[in-house]
């Protein structure tokens, strides 16, 4: 206590802890008006980069947020049942990066998809067009289970949502 520098660093940091902790940075975007395909993709990903980038948060976490929002709307869209998406939100804080996709629809299956069965070469072409289709709808389920730290399909208030959390 008798050096001003230390009393004023630890003063520093404790105020600095104070104002800080618990503070998140929020950004919401309509996607109503996108029609599914490339400008979707391109929509998502500029939201989830131009956020990550004006909130801070690490390189290599906005690349993998991005990858897994644009896999996660084809998800969404790949899904059938009525499924589109209508808003993205994003939500940062020092420890936390989450994107979260409003969509219409029931809430997306997160299972892991069933495997094509061995003989699909000896299969007919109706069959082998049905169980390709399975396989590519799998993938981006897939991709969003490497590249997130944990996903969350749910209904809330009659709004289906897709939340993918990475650690920061």
């Amino acid at each position: 206590a008798h050096n001003g520098i230390v009393v004023a660093g630890l003063t520093a940091i404790t105020l600095n802890l104070a104002f800080r902790v618990g503070s998140s940075q929020r950004r919401a975007e309509p996607l109503h008006d996108v029609q599914p395909g490339r400008e979707l993709a391109e929509r998502v990903t500029d939201f989830v980069e131009a956020s990550g980038a004006a909130w801070g948060a690490r390189h290599d976490t906005i690349k993998r947020a991005a990858q897994a929002a644009m896999e996660a709307v084809e998800a969404i869209h790949a899904g059938g049942h009525g499924r589109r998406p209508t808003e993205i939100r994003g939500r940062f804080d020092e420890f936390n990066f989450d994107i979260e996709i409003l969509h219409e629809g029931p809430p997306l299956t997160l299972s892991a998809p069933a495997r094509p069965a061995a003989n699909l070469l000896d299969a007919d072409d109706d069959a082998f067009e049905a169980a390709l289709e399975q396989t590519m709808a799998g993938v981006s389920h897939t991709l969003m289970q490497r590249l997130a730290d944990r996903i969350h399909a749910d209904q809330r208030h009659g709004r289906s949502s897709l939340r993918l959390h990475f650690d920061h």
